[in-house]
């Protein structure tokens, strides 16, 4: 059985993933933004300069993997 990814962006502090409209926060992981790729959610991260992030690489049999974004401050 072919297995399905999503790539998510979530905030680790609060657990709340960014919403598909790219503008607010749900708690709902179905409502959440499906990236098309890792450096989509990077990029997204880094030019919102976004801290305390996590990209969620969400499997369909419920399996994740977590890569935490570790950025410098800020310049």
């Amino acid at each position: 059985m072919k297995k399905h990814m999503t790539i998510i962006l979530q905030r680790k502090k609060t657990s709340a993933f960014v919403d598909e409209g790219l503008k607010a926060w749900t708690s709902q992981r179905e409502k959440a933004h499906a990236f098309p790729n890792f450096l989509g959610a990077l990029m997204f991260c880094y030019d919102r300069r976004l801290k305390g992030m996590q990209i969620v690489s969400a499997f369909s049999d419920k399996s994740d993997f977590t890569f935490p974004i570790l950025l410098k401050d800020w310049a």
